[in-house]
């Protein structure tokens, strides 16, 4: 009987051990792909190609719509599933003279006449819906690292008590695996699109080989001035030694920027 009942003990005890064994190896296999996905996610995207009326609806999120300016046009951000805490920041800074039009106070306030801009993190795409047409299409074709979009504003704008409209969007973009790291990421060129009225056309304004760093508006002429590193030395990406220019472009009818310096 105590033979018996020391069979039944191991047995049992190699049962447990059994399990916390392998509890132990399944919490060790969460944490490696986790850790894995970590690794791939933290602004850092797998250039995975996607058509222009879909997406990866597994690894993706969408986040609240954007109303525009644009008759029966609205905005869908994608956001990427992983650890995404915010759906980014819509920036509005001094108005202009929008109360003249809508006899509202200046609270509402935009980032630069007629347009307000939104500040992606873990951005990968702008969904476009037509409402009238019922047609949703995308801004890219594949996913993205979106770092701004700017869009025309809902509320009437005006510059020296002329009402302003904008009839387009613009778009600074991780989008090319410049580097040929197999990756799309900040270490890649960051180029700069306008894409016109109802997603029909998206037009590169800074020239390839370039990476957009920042905007400045001028309000004396409506004019928007880019900052851009030149990729010099050809490997797609920037370095700290290469030089910095300086391109506008007419944001009453955007086409490709002039260089200015």
């Amino acid at each position: 009987m105590n033979k018996a009942y020391i069979l039944v003990c191991s047995v049992v005890l190699s049962i447990i051990i059994g399990c916390t064994n392998k509890m132990k190896e399944t919490k060790e296999e969460i944490a490696a792909t986790y850790t894995n996905e970590e690794a791939t996610t933290n602004d850092t995207l797998a250039n995975s190609i996607h058509d222009n009326t879909s997406i990866n609806i597994t690894t993706s999120s969408p986040a609240n719509v954007i109303l525009t300016g644009i008759a029966n046009e609205k905005l869908i951000p994608i956001y990427s599933k992983h650890k995404v805490t915010t759906a980014g920041a819509v920036r509005k800074y001094s108005s202009y003279d929008a109360s003249e039009y809508d006899n509202t106070t200046n609270e509402y306030e935009h980032f630069m006449p007629g347009l307000d801009v939104l500040y992606g993190y873990k951005l990968l795409n702008i969904a476009h819906y037509n409402l009238k047409e019922n047609k949703l299409s995308y801004f890219f074709k594949r996913s993205a690292l979106i770092k701004t979009l700017y869009y025309p504003a809902t509320i009437q704008d005006s510059i020296g008590k002329q009402p302003i409209n904008r009839n387009y969007y613009l778009v600074s973009a991780y989008d090319q695996d410049t580097n040929k790291d197999s990756l799309i990421n900040k270490k890649d060129l960051r180029h700069f699109y306008c894409i016109e009225a109802n997603n029909i056309t998206k037009t590169l304004l800074v020239p390839k080989g370039y990476s957009v760093k920042k905007s400045q508006y001028d309000f004396k002429d409506d004019l928007m001035y880019l900052y851009a590193t030149h990729d010099s030395n050809n490997n797609g990406s920037v370095e700290e030694n290469e030089p910095t220019h300086i391109f506008y472009i007419n944001l009453k009818q955007p086409t490709l920027a002039v260089k200015v310096y």
